[in-house]
């Protein structure tokens, strides 16, 4: 891990926390998981899909991906509050800040 990234628990810690979405590519970004081929993998062995992992979204949607045997109508697992923000973080510079902020005291 460089210094310009983070582990997927302290992403998840970050978003869950803070009741903010942000999308897979933003995720990806901080991360270093290819947001194609292995954070969905990486999200499922974190719990997903679960509510906390409900905060990682689809840029075209801001909703989480269908979960393998879940319609995208099933929103069991999504977090009650997911859609009360609008904002939804879709910059990987934008997220890594926050995080590097709120890991340092300095705000959200």
């Amino acid at each position: 891990m460089t210094d310009l990234e983070y582990a997927l628990d302290d992403v998840l810690d970050y978003l869950d926390t803070h009741k903010i979405r942000a999308t897979y590519k933003a995720v990806s970004g901080v991360t270093g998981i290819n947001h194609r081929r292995g954070l969905g993998q990486r999200l499922a062995a974190a719990g997903g899909p679960s509510l906390r992992t409900s905060w990682v979204v689809q840029a075209a949607t801001g909703r989480p991906s269908p979960a393998t045997n879940r319609g995208a109508d099933d929103r069991t697992w999504w977090h009650p509050d997911l859609e009360n923000t609008p904002h939804i973080i879709r910059d990987p510079d934008e997220l890594r800040q926050r995080i590097t902020d709120w890991k340092a005291g300095r705000g959200s």
